[in-house]
């Protein structure tokens, strides 16, 4: 409750302020408090917090636009991609380990869900809202049912007591194949207990808040995580770094701002590619808002933008009054 209401004091010193449009060069925001209370005073909000809940987006919109995929679209992914890949016709569980004494690799796939509802004992209203379609709308039209269900609140210091509880659960009921709508730490704690147990589930990939990435993979415990797969909404990354945009953009402007030795190769660091994607989605709006820039044209020149990419090396990208976010499709990991 205090941190919101920091935020929120924040939101209005920058509205009072007179600026336009707040972005992030680092990273998300990751405050849904911060960017709607900006939005309700209508200031845009690029590229800060990520895959909020329909009821969000509804909220804000044409005053939020980001990357990530929302939280029911990648719910939305999970749903197609297990009714379509992972059930009927007699499959089975097979990329599951060894387990005993019950085979989960024998057994027709059991699904449960861990997700994140909390973030340091506060509650956000719009995670249940998404796990509740999941569950009640999407699985139903592929026939799936019985999912175990587990959330968590998001808190470092509880992650073992935390993983233990959830990961028992799993265990207990057989679930063959695990589905993480999880932040990027937590999940070490999860695949930690599931070896400590012996528990050798599968894992599907899901994507979100960077679970994806090789970074945070090799964080995992590697007997468990030998068992993931899924989809992920980011690019293929570049064998050589130095032909990607955010490298080629960092050496253009360094030398206008910094002293040469600032600007050697390798000072970018391979960052450079999050930070340019705030002013990369802010030049979208303000090229496509036309000669006048108001909110209203900033967010018909992001409706406007022809659809994009849709191969590894580039997503698919585009943007809907009801979803302002970027990314579109999947590709399978």
């Amino acid at each position: 409750p205090g941190e919101d209401g920091r935020l929120k004091a924040d939101a209005k010193t920058i509205a009072a302020a007179g600026f336009f449009s707040v972005f992030t060069p680092g990273g998300v925001s990751g405050s849904a408090t911060l960017d709607g209370t900006l939005n309700g005073l209508g200031v845009l909000c690029v590229y800060c917090t990520a895959s909020q809940a329909k009821s969000f987006y509804d909220r804000t919109k044409g005053f939020n636009f980001g990357l990530y995929p929302t939280a029911r679209e990648y719910y939305g992914h999970v749903a197609e991609y297990a009714g379509k890949r992972l059930v009927g016709g007699g499959r089975k569980a097979k990329w599951a380990g060894i387990n005993v004494p019950t085979d989960l690799r024998t057994l027709p796939r059991k699904f449960g869900l861990i997700w994140v509802n909390a973030v340091s004992g506060t509650v956000d209203p719009g995670a249940q809202e998404e796990r509740d379609y999941f569950i009640n709308t999407l699985l139903p039209r592929y026939g799936i049912t019985g999912v175990v269900d587990a959330s968590y609140n998001y808190d470092v210091t509880q992650g073992p007591t935390t993983a233990q509880t959830v990961i028992a659960k799993m265990n207990a009921e057989h679930v063959t194949t695990i589905i993480q709508i999880a932040d990027p730490i937590t999940p070490l704690f999860f695949t930690r207990e599931a070896t400590k147990e012996q528990y050798n589930p599968e894992w599907l990939i899901t994507g979100t808040l960077l679970t994806d990435t090789t970074f945070w993979g090799r964080t995992y415990d590697q007997q468990q995580w030998a068992h993931a797969f899924g989809f992920s909404p980011l690019m293929v990354g570049w064998q050589n770094y130095e032909v990607s945009l955010g490298y080629y953009e960092y050496h253009y402007i360094c030398p206008l701002v910094y002293a040469a030795a600032d600007c050697a190769p390798g000072k970018e660091t391979v960052a450079s590619n999050v930070s340019r994607i705030g002013p990369s989605l802010l030049a979208i709006g303000i090229s496509g808002a036309g000669p006048t820039l108001t909110p209203q044209t900033f967010a018909k020149g992001m409706y406007a933008y022809p659809p994009t990419g849709g191969t590894p090396s580039l997503p698919l990208l585009a943007f809907t009054p009801d979803s302002p976010t970027a990314i579109k499709d999947m590709t399978e990991i």
